[in-house]
């Protein structure tokens, strides 16, 4: 039978949390929901439970629904999104994906129109329903890089203590379905543990891939992966919980789930709430929506990022206890080395994330970290590399492309983007073109010509209109190609690409031979990552080995998160807007206008009104640049399949010690292992048969 040991530490820590909840005398006082959630959040602060206080999550589901909708406004908020989202670079491949593509079609401007008629004719019953409208238009895209945080969804964090695994006998059998647990116990009393078959009387991998098809991945086996916990997402500071548990915070769809196990024993989950603000205490849903919709927000979308990692486990700067001890580690824990104890000649480089720009000094670092241990790898006789990019879901771009240059440091790098073609970036592209790098004051690097360079950085555009164009591709008005940045320009002392701008190449030899090394991933790696790996793969000529995804044989893609090659916040594109207009305006009052006065008219039609939201935005990105690779110019990677050139399944040893997946990628790839079976990608580059 399933054991389901619950009573962990942290369980025990709840339970105080758990019965304030369910006090029936509390829940009788008063018909309004957010009424009940105040008074039993201010009886678990005055008895002192422990942080977090957990509450029931159906209750709050219910005081969430209990927000009144503004019509009037509601419109206004959508009618101002849809000009961010003309931003979002695959707005019509979405529509007519490409072969290969495995998420599925959607029409992105045309939801959100269908949402915006909804909120004209008063149809939504609250405002929360009205915003996770929105929100699942937006999630419909299966884009990491178009991504939004509402007032009603940043409240409450749901969630359920209940995390499950999917893990394999050997690595390459398929994978059973087990709490984490159970699969703690399955290894050493496998007759008595079960599997679960079902979810709320569904077939369970059925279930949860249904559960998992909103999430923000264009791959469904990384989408399968991000169900489960993670210690590489966990050391890279994105929280420990898969979305199983935490389904991004977000209202799972039920107040309880039902697990169903093989040998017919069951098991009710509680979805539990956590009070995001640091107080609560509101009478209906009408006091909570005016205090957190409707007031001016104090401080940028940055915050609620803030607020988001602080109720996460964090592993902070130390050292990550479930690995072995490194050779070389960075103090924020965005990359470490480690020598294989029981495979002399294999190092593992572990970059769980490239957010080297967060930390002061950190480019730098991670830089000097980088060329520090492969020194160390080779001093110590190493003669195979194992790059872990397991979680890591982008960050600073200069840093993806100068851990290239580490390995690669003569080779030609090629980068190429397209922006999608529209009214208000053509006119905004007009009058933030001229700025130079020292006049930027408004984040228009890629917009202003001192940017603006071929892909293989030997021409630069000469005018806005020669790099706009519009070209007609696949359907889509988008820009001509162009390189992703200047790299003389983007690289800096603070933040390095070896042989750009003021760094040059001090090494120019190749340190590890490309069939020497192999990059391990889990599917996570997203935006900066996959611009990484399709560097060292396209160019470096290396090869990948992707771990876990769908209980099924067959290949598996590498990178299953977003493609893109840049994000655009909607406070950037506020700075590009504002920045335009002031322009606009001085060059009018010098008698020199830089737009006509019809094309100053369609700029204020067409463009965002800064500032002018009825309601609180958190935060809000969408892909602004798609990424295309050298061999193929006009499809984007984002809908290219690109399987990794192996695969194997979790065992349950790989997540208790982690550091046991570099061994099993390691004797996969070039010892005497195999992959799983249809997985393997034939290649030179391997003795793999």
């Amino acid at each position: 039978m399933s054991t389901m040991l619950l009573k962990s530490p942290l369980f025990l820590a709840l339970t105080g949390a758990l019965s304030v909840a369910a006090a029936p005398s509390l829940l009788a006082r008063s018909e309004e929901p957010c009424a009940n959630i105040s008074s039993l959040y201010q009886q678990a602060v005055k008895s002192n439970v422990a942080e977090p206080i957990l509450l029931d999550g159906g209750l709050a589901h219910e005081c969430l629904q209990s927000m009144p909708f503004d019509a009037q406004k509601g419109a206004k908020f959508v009618s101002e999104l849809i000009k961010y989202l003309q931003f979002q670079s695959t707005i019509e491949l979405l529509e007519n994906p490409s072969t290969g593509y495995l998420s599925s079609p959607t029409d992105l401007l045309g939801g959100m129109e269908e949402v915006l008629a909804k909120a004209k004719e008063n149809q939504f019953t609250s405002h929360y329903e009205f915003e996770n409208a929105i929100l699942r238009v937006m999630d419909s895209a299966n884009d990491g890089h178009l991504s939004a945080f509402f007032c009603s969804n940043t409240i409450f964090y749901f969630k359920n203590y209940v995390p499950l695994i999917s893990v394999s006998s050997d690595g390459v059998q398929l994978p059973q379905l087990y709490t984490l647990e159970d699969a703690r116990v399955v290894q050493r009393h496998p007759k008595i543990i079960s599997p679960i078959v079902k979810i709320n009387g569904h077939n369970a991998v059925s279930y949860l891939n249904q559960y998992a098809a909103s999430d923000l991945f264009q791959d469904p086996d990384a989408r399968y992966n991000h169900l489960f916990p993670s210690y590489s997402r966990y050391i890279s500071q994105q929280g420990w919980d898969g979305t199983w548990s935490s389904n991004r915070g977000l209202w799972p769809g039920y107040a309880t789930q039902n697990l169903t196990f093989a040998n017919g024993t069951s098991l009710e989950v509680s979805t539990l709430a956590q009070v995001v603000p640091e107080d609560f205490d509101y009478s209906n849903g009408s006091a909570l929506w005016k205090d957190k919709c409707l007031l001016q927000a104090k401080s940028s979308s940055d915050d609620t990022a803030d607020s988001l990692i602080k109720r996460s486990d964090i592993v902070g700067n130390e050292a990550p206890t479930m690995y072995p001890k490194p050779v070389m580690r960075d103090e924020y824990n965005t990359i470490s080395g480690y020598f294989l104890e029981d495979e002399d000649d294999i190092a593992a480089l572990l970059v769980p994330s490239f957010e080297t720009a967060d930390h002061e000094g950190d480019p730098l670092a991670f830089a000097n970290h980088a060329t520090e241990f492969v020194k160390k790898a080779i001093d110590a006789g190493k003669k195979k590399l194992v790059i872990d990019v397991s979680g890591n879901s982008g960050g600073d771009i200069a840093s993806g492309y100068d851990l290239f240059r580490v390995f690669f440091p003569e080779a030609k790098v090629y980068t190429a983007a397209r922006i999608r073609a529209h009214e208000s970036v053509n006119l905004i592209g007009e009058v933030l073109a001229s700025l130079t790098k020292d006049t930027d004051k408004y984040g228009a690097q890629g917009i202003a010509l001192y940017g603006l360079v071929s892909p293989n950085q030997t021409y630069y555009f000469q005018s806005w209109e020669e790099y706009y164009g519009p070209q007609q591709v696949h359907g889509a008005n988008l820009s001509h190609i162009a390189a992703n940045f200047d790299f003389d320009v983007l690289s800096s002392w603070e933040s390095p690409i070896r042989g750009y701008g003021p760094f040059k190449l001090n090494d120019t030899a190749i340190p590890f031979a490309p069939e020497d090394i192999l990059i391990v991933t889990d599917g996570y790696c997203t935006s900066t990552c996959t611009i990484f790996t399709e560097l060292m793969t396209h160019i470096g000529g290396v090869k990948t080995l992707a771990f876990g995804g769908r209980p099924q044989n067959g290949p598996m893609q590498a990178m299953g998160g977003s493609k893109g090659s840049q994000a655009a916040s909607s406070l950037l594109i506020d700075e590009w807007v504002k920045g335009a207009k002031s322009l606009v305006e001085k060059s009018a009052q010098a008698g020199k206008p830089l737009l006509t006065l019809e094309q100053r008219k369609a700029l204020n039609a067409s463009a965002p009104a800064v500032g002018e939201l009825p309601f609180k935005l958190r935060s809000l990105s969408v892909n602004w640049k798609n990424s295309y690779l050298r061999d193929n110019p006009d499809i984007p990677a984002q809908f290219l399949y690109e399987p990794a050139d192996c695969r194997l399944f979790y065992t349950f040893e790989n997540y208790k010690s982690p550091a046991t997946i570099w061994t099993a990628a390691a004797r996969a790839w070039w010892g005497n292992g195999t992959c799983v079976p249809d997985s393997y990608v034939a290649s030179t580059s391997s003795t793999n048969n």
